[in-house]
């Protein structure tokens, strides 16, 4: 993947915040597929100039030089074949001259590309200085076979955790027309609620390819990673003493069991459930951008 136009306004948004981006790092030498127009918003969003090496860029350097004012702009890869300015196959552990060298890292869609994902992101968690941020945009729903993983915000407020040295401080869902990003168009952004805080699964049943964007601050440098291993929220939940097990079988089980009527019961509870609970209606899951009347709008 690349930096599209949704993936360069989460990082204009960023810089705005006071994110730094002198020194960048990407996994991956990332294309960079946002289109002229959404470039010429930005530039005029951020207070700069769109200058012709931008507009006809085809990586993304220039977008972190001359738009969220990085100095430095590094590259990873496994092979050199794109230019990559570091050659480091990311199944492997970082080399320790690489930890905490950058403001930013960035992930523009490489993570779900690399087999050994818990070593990758642990790689990219690594490289962050104290007080960068690592960005994260990763495939969501209808990607299979996009890469090796489609993946949920589950992993990422789990990994991401003042256990390890991060906190969240931003993760996006946005959904596409289709599956090539660079030529769908995008719809609404919506926040992603911690499934930990809402007390369950964060769950999303749809018909559209969808993107994460994750925002994390590095607190502390804390290593070894992910020692102890992260566990799902739910089950660490019903884990504890004290904690209660279900008291039967859940209402759709009950409802299928009704004689004659059982099968539709059942289809009209799957439908409601479908719209009430595992879509982008669902407000304690998604919260669309701009709903609360700040500063940014709806996209």
């Amino acid at each position: 993947m690349g930096i599209d136009s949704q993936v360069a306004r989460f990082l204009a948004e960023a810089h705005q915040r006071g994110c730094s981006f002198q020194e960048t790092l990407t996994l991956g030498r990332q294309f960079l597929l946002a289109d002229r127009r959404a470039l010429q918003r930005l530039a005029r969003q951020l207070g700069a100039r769109l200058t012709p090496e931008l507009t006809r860029a085809r990586f993304a350097e220039p977008l972190f030089r001359e738009l969220l004012g990085a100095r430095r702009v590094e590259s990873l890869d496994a092979a050199p074949y794109e230019g990559a300015t570091i050659v480091h196959d990311l199944n492997t552990p970082l080399p320790h001259h690489l930890h905490c060298q950058f403001d930013a890292v960035v992930d523009g869609g490489t993570l779900e590309h690399i087999f050994n994902l818990p070593v990758a992101l642990a790689n990219a968690m690594h490289a962050v200085k104290v007080g960068g941020r690592l960005f994260c945009v990763s495939v969501a729903n209808n990607f299979l076979g996009h890469g090796f993983y489609q993946l949920s915000p589950e992993l990422f407020y789990r990994a991401l955790t003042p256990v390890y040295g991060f906190r969240i401080e931003r993760m996006v869902l946005v959904e596409f027309s289709g599956p090539s990003i660079e030529r769908a168009s995008a719809g609404h952004w919506y926040e992603v609620a911690d499934p930990q805080q809402v007390g369950g699964r964060v769950t999303l049943v749809n018909r559209r390819p969808a993107l994460l964007m994750v925002q994390a601050e590095k607190c502390a440098d804390v290593g070894p990673l992910f020692k102890p291993f992260p566990q799902q929220s739910d089950y660490t939940a019903a884990w504890r003493p004290g904690a209660q097990p279900p008291s039967g079988p859940a209402l759709g089980h009950a409802l299928a069991r009704l004689p004659l009527v059982g099968p539709l019961v059942v289809a009209l509870y799957d439908a409601y459930r479908l719209r009430a609970t595992h879509s982008l209606t669902n407000r304690r899951f998604y919260r669309p951008v701009g709903e609360d009347g700040g500063a940014m709008g709806q996209h």
